[in-house]
């Protein structure tokens, strides 16, 4: 096995190469020529493998976090509906309501991602070595991980938010 760098085009590469061997050993079979990629591709396929497993497992967490998210907003908007009716009777708005809840939301959210980027962070860095000296900082990773998660806690809250938003104090009232 013979890796060459050339600036020659393959085809061009390939006619010399054969030229060549052909020449110097007669005997042999013309030599069979392939790109770097091909010849490393099954030796990184465990890896390839093991970024897929991770990358999937990431989006069952991302999954697992918004069911449990929703549960969760859920449940405290259903438990504190009459409170929220009592709150609108007396002439707060619906909007406001749901301000209060998606700030408690964020009490949830913001410390879970910051923990979430530093764990993330750190084991990038420790797989990264691991990896042979790849660098565990990737902003733009970074920044599609926050972005999908700021998207998976509006769109976890936003059924329950619109449960507020739609609530009539007189039927929040009468339940229970």
């Amino acid at each position: 096995t013979l890796f060459l760098r050339s600036r020659l085009p393959a085809a061009e590469l390939r006619e010399t190469l054969q030229r060549e061997a052909q020449g110097e050993f007669p005997g042999l079979p013309a030599p069979r020529l392939g790109s770097f990629e091909q010849a490393t591709h099954l030796s990184i396929l465990p890896q390839l493998v093991l970024g897929g497993a991770a990358s999937a497992l990431g989006v069952l967490a991302l999954i697992l976090a918004a069911t449990g998210l929703y549960g969760v907003l859920a449940f405290q908007v259903a438990s504190r509906r009459r409170e929220f009716g009592v709150r609108m009777a007396l002439g707060a708005p619906g909007a406001r309501i749901a301000s209060q809840v998606g700030r408690g939301l964020l009490w949830w959210v913001v410390p879970g991602t910051l923990l979430g980027v530093a764990m993330g962070q750190g084991a990038a860095m420790v797989v990264g070595q691991v990896l042979g000296g790849l660098g565990g900082f990737d902003a733009a990773a970074l920044a599609v991980v926050l972005l999908a998660f700021v998207l998976m806690a509006v769109l976890a809250a936003g059924a329950p938010l619109l449960r507020i938003l739609r609530l009539r104090p007189s039927d929040a009232l009468r339940s229970e």
